[in-house]
């Protein structure tokens, strides 16, 4: 069945005595407080220390499970194994490459921190970690609307005023609200309650002002997601749709429509942002003058930015501004597929003997990250795998669930 049922909403069961022991609240007080730490995108150190806490709580919540459960808490998921062992071989890879080619040894971290992020979490937490991701969805949501009246939320792309909340690009803005609006969508089940609804309306100005047009599409997508979840057919997004009507309308009165990014594909530069000139130097300058071995191993992490600048008469650095070329250019077919291989690994892991509810969610976070992938790098910046990351690990600690429900 692809609508929710309409019972109530069963309450999310924990291991052992039907609550999150004490040794995993500082874990899940950390997960919780994400995009806080997000905030502080600028100063390294919270990173870091963020990092570091985080390694402390989950060390902390293995304690208490070996002390709580002395002779099974010491069991090693072989599926668990195998990502790590892909991430060690993984991170050498790209060790070597920056041996090669040079590069900072951050890059190497932000590649691997979603890995080991996952690593980390998923080894040590019960069944109370869908709470704690669903109040991290929370918080994001309300922190960045609280900056929707303050000068500081907001920045000019060019001429255009744009929203961007505590984030320093919209995209950031706009990816990070349709994730968080994702982790509470499957803590209520889909159900299309008054809170989600609220949450819907809060969402909704906060992507329309931050003008990153492809996540007006990805929004789009989880809305329609969860109208289909709840059963609603053509009939229903219509009636959706002229509720939605006045509001869009009156959000264009009050803002001048001109100000806004347009969709006018006649001017191929524009549309794009000047992608366009990037993707043509990397394919035509790059790739395609790429020998044998470059293509295997590609010519390092900052491939794409060395390659623009030096073919280009301005001497400016830009990134591919795509996931799936910076990934051959910087780190060849190898790491590119080394690079999947660890991610289709998590996906299978997670998404495996979920709930009859959960089904299509792993695919529905796989298609959002697919769509800002094609515009933009997902893979250096731990503000777009970790909410991924996240979806995952909501659903493999609800695959227990699955029994349960089917009884």
């Amino acid at each position: 069945m692809n609508a929710i049922t309409n019972s109530p909403r069963q309450s999310v069961h924990f291991q052992g005595n039907g609550k999150s022991k004490f040794s995993y609240w500082p874990l899940y007080v950390l997960i919780a407080l994400k995009p806080i730490a997000d905030a502080f995108y600028e100063a390294n150190i919270v990173k870091y220390a963020y990092m570091f806490l985080l390694i402390f709580a989950a060390f902390f919540a293995h304690v208490g499970r070996v002390v709580a459960n002395p002779g099974g808490a010491n069991e090693r998921d072989p599926e668990l194994q195998q990502i790590f062992w892909l991430t060690i071989i993984y991170s050498l890879y790209i060790f070597l490459l920056l041996m090669m080619h040079g590069a900072a040894f951050q890059d190497l971290f932000k590649l691997v921190s979603p890995f080991i992020f996952f690593l980390l979490v998923a080894s040590v937490s019960d069944r109370g970690l869908p709470c704690a991701i669903a109040a991290s969805g929370l918080i994001g949501i309300l922190a960045n609307a609280m900056m929707f009246p303050l000068d500081y939320g907001w920045t000019y792309w060019g001429n255009i005023r744009t929203f961007k909340g505590f984030y320093y690009f919209k995209t950031d803005l706009a990816y990070a609200i349709c994730f968080s609006l994702l982790f509470f969508v499957v803590w209520v089940r889909y159900k299309l309650n008054n809170a989600l609804i609220l949450l819907l309306l809060i969402c909704l100005p906060m992507i329309f002002y931050a003008n990153s047009r492809m996540n007006y599409l990805v929004f789009a997508t989880l809305v329609l997601f969860i109208l289909h979840k709840n059963g609603k057919g053509v009939l229903s997004y219509a009636k959706y749709g002229l509720v939605l009507l006045p509001v869009i309308v009156a959000i264009l009165y009050v803002y001048d429509s001109n100000k806004l990014l347009g969709f006018d594909t006649a001017n191929e530069g524009a549309f794009t942002q000047g992608r366009n000139v990037i993707w043509d130097v990397l394919i035509t300058r790059g790739i395609a003058a790429y020998s044998l071995p470059e293509w295997l191993f590609g010519r390092g992490l900052w491939a794409d930015m060395e390659i623009y600048a030096k073919h280009v008469s301005t001497g400016e650095i830009h990134n591919a501004h795509n996931e799936w070329l910076h990934l051959v250019v910087t780190q060849g077919l190898i790491g590119c597929l080394l690079y999947i291989g660890i991610w289709a690994r998590l996906f299978i892991n997670c998404t495996r003997s979920i709930p009859p509810w959960a089904r299509g969610t792993g695919v529905l976070a796989l298609l959002l990250i697919g769509m800002q992938s094609m515009t933009g790098l997902i893979s250096p910046f731990a503000t777009k795998t970790w909410p991924f990351v996240m979806v995952l690990l909501m659903l493999r600690s609800m695959r227990q669930d699955n029994s349960e429900e089917a009884n």
